[in-house]
């Protein structure tokens, strides 16, 4: 027995249908995120990018995940920022729109889609935790930051929380932090081609018994 798949799209081994969905995962989420977050913090993305352990190297700065080995780690006086993406079981994300379009002679489009909602968690320590949690928040009102967000499908929900400031006790120090909690809408849409009848023989009975098939081509 195969693997189950990772990813899209899935062909079915019991009708050969293939399934095809843009739902992107919190993995994908946060790469997005981040890439947004550097260029709000004045990074330039453009190659070469610089790949140094130290404040020149956006991914340094703006990090995704949590990291699982713990280094390398940054210092009390190291500006970071980690983000995280969580799906949100709203009640929104659970309507599903179904709709069927042409597709060629003998098969049909089914196509479906839904809003995942997701909560991004934007969490900076050092000492400009705060300036950078608010330049987040100001950043996603942004019109290119929302083309971009656009650009995979997601789009920002206009309720702007304000950074909590928090002092984080580690290693004997308190390190400054300040979270950013904001939610986001993503346009999941998903199409399997299905198959439709190409044509339809109606059998009407005649008052006096006799029957006459009439093909009907669709």
């Amino acid at each position: 027995m195969s693997a189950a798949p990772a990813t899209f799209p899935i062909t079915f081994a019991v009708n050969k249908q293939t399934l095809s969905c843009s739902a992107n995962s919190p993995d994908t989420i946060e790469t997005i995120f981040q890439c947004i977050v550097a260029q709000i913090f004045g990074y330039d993305l453009t190659s070469p990018v610089p790949t140094d352990n130290d404040a020149t190297n956006p991914f340094w700065t703006v990090r995704v995940g949590w990291q699982e080995q713990g280094q390398p780690a940054w210092q009390i006086d190291e500006n970071v920022c980690i983000i995280t993406a969580y799906t949100d079981d709203d009640p929104f994300s659970r309507i599903n729109d179904m709709m069927y379009t042409p597709n060629d002679s003998v098969s049909i489009n089914q196509e479906m889609a839904y809003t995942q909602v997701w909560r991004i968690h934007f969490i900076s320590y050092g000492p400009n935790a705060f300036t950078n949690g608010v330049a987040i928040v100001l950043g996603m009102v942004l019109d290119w930051v929302h083309d971009a967000l656009a650009a995979s499908n997601i789009y920002s929900v206009t309720e702007w929380k304000r950074p909590t400031v928090l002092y984080e006790l580690k290693d004997g120090q308190w390190w400054k932090r300040a979270d950013v909690e904001l939610r986001f809408n993503e346009l999941v849409a998903s199409n399997i081609v299905v198959p439709r009848a190409a044509s339809v023989s109606i059998a009407p009975v005649k008052d006096n018994g006799l029957t006459e098939t009439v093909n009907v081509t669709l």
